[in-house]
């Protein structure tokens, strides 16, 4: 009968998913070698790379962005915005997901270069999940804001990104 943990549940399972699609879109468009498999200093990018060669050799085209970090972040922001009291989740969360970043380096997963953008779209995708869904905070509507926004599209005739701008 908790209705803000039922909230923050839901929110997370969509952060989850929306974030999967747009990572999985990144990988698939930048195609960057991960430390595992690099033919070169900083890894290769194969940007676009065919289909059928990366299903059958993903190491060679899934370092770009971050998947492991980039939900990591998206679900420590859906947390900690629907539990703005709270003094630990943040420190807590950061704390962990940096040691995340570090044990994917370790382990030839990643390189630090893919952790930026993979950090700033898991917190834009808890932000505008948690800012939409969120009945704790009122939302105020001013004649002087702009927003804009991304999302994924999937038709019968394929996929593309859908861009929001509202002023």
């Amino acid at each position: 009968d908790d209705d803000r943990a039922l909230r923050t549940g839901l929110q997370c399972t969509e952060a989850l998913i929306s974030n999967g699609i747009m990572v999985q879109l990144l990988k698939r468009m930048t195609g960057r070698e991960s430390p595992l498999t690099a033919s070169s200093k900083s890894g290769t990018w194969r940007f676009f790379p065919n289909i059928v060669k990366y299903q059958k050799d993903q190491p060679k085209y899934y370092s770009f962005p971050s998947g492991h970090l980039s939900t990591a972040i998206a679900t420590l922001t859906v947390i900690a915005e629907n539990y703005p009291e709270s003094n630990y989740v943040k420190p807590i969360g950061y704390s962990v997901v940096g040691l995340l970043g570090v044990g994917l380096v370790a382990k030839d997963m990643h390189w630090f270069s893919d952790f930026p953008l993979a950090a700033a779209l898991g917190y834009e995708v808890g932000k505008i999940i948690t800012s939409r869904n969120n009945p704790m905070e009122p939302r105020h509507q001013s004649t002087n804001d702009f927003s804009f926004s991304f999302m994924p599209v999937f038709l019968t005739g394929g996929a593309g990104v859908d861009f929001l701008l509202s002023f």
